[in-house]
């Protein structure tokens, strides 16, 4: 219609007469005005529905950032209360150990003190194992020395060395 109404002003010459009885001069200015008018409103509607559209599809865009960087987060808070826990955990344990470890501490010190106790026992006993191998090195040569002397016997004797 707007196209028409501007086609028929522009070029009126052109039209027949009787077009001019029936769309007067004046409605064709201030038709064509309000026509414009109301174009441009509409354009501003239009364009309004648009920032509207933009508005709401920015707003649902930052809204579902905002939730996924709350889960994001709410993730990393999860793990590190997690991680909270296990240090808490092995931190309680290795207490336990520590406790375990000051118990053996003193239990090899008492037992070294033990041990110096048998010190003097250790030395007694090392002494007698030198005797024992000495006084068996004595028993050997009397052994071999009465083997002789019997042979000896039994050579002057003359006997079988069985009838002795």
């Amino acid at each position: 219609l707007f196209l028409f109404i501007l086609l028929i002003q522009t070029h009126r010459k052109y039209f027949p007469s009787w077009l001019n009885g029936v769309v007067p001069s004046t409605f064709l200015t201030t038709g064509l005005a309000t026509l414009v008018l109301n174009c441009k409103a509409m354009a501003g509607k239009v364009e309004q529905q648009e920032r509207d559209e933009l508005a709401d599809s920015l707003n649902d865009l930052f809204s579902s950032v905002s939730t996924m960087i709350k889960g994001e987060l709410q993730g990393t808070n999860n793990l590190l209360e997690l991680l909270e826990k296990m240090n808490l955990r092995v931190a309680e344990e290795y207490k336990g150990f520590g406790d375990v470890a000051s118990g053996l501490r003193i239990f090899v010190e008492q037992l070294k003190s033990k041990s110096g106790c048998f010190d003097e026992y250790v030395q007694q006993i090392d002494a007698i194992e030198q005797q024992v191998t000495e006084f068996e090195a004595v028993i050997s040569m009397l052994d071999k020395y009465v083997s002789l002397v019997e042979s000896k016997v039994q050579s002057v004797y003359h006997m079988p060395p069985s009838q002795i």
